[in-house]
């Protein structure tokens, strides 16, 4: 992937990553994360480890979903192996 093509794959994927884990993080923390969690859960977020996290994620996405996509050409590729990168990886998380 030419140096160009990989900066612009990071910054969508980050933009649609950020994006779609805040509504996730919006809907569910309420509903799901802070019932489960109970008093252990932070009360407010810890930014150096968020920061991190958001940094390196859109890294993963580039290598296991948009470059496949980009080699073949389909978008329904990226779907495909974004949907499951970020399916095996929240599951670990989960």
């Amino acid at each position: 992937m030419a140096m160009t093509t990989a900066i612009t794959a990071y910054v969508a994927s980050l933009l649609a990553f950020v994006a779609c884990d805040m509504v996730w993080l919006s809907v569910m923390a309420p509903r799901f994360y802070r019932p489960t969690l109970g008093d252990i859960a932070l009360s407010s977020v810890n930014l150096p480890p968020a920061v991190l996290f958001y940094a390196i994620y859109p890294v993963g996405l580039c290598i296991f979903a948009v470059a496949p996509a980009l080699k073949s050409g389909s978008a329904g590729t990226a779907l495909l192996y974004g949907a499951l990168f970020g399916f095996f990886t929240y599951a670990t998380y989960d």
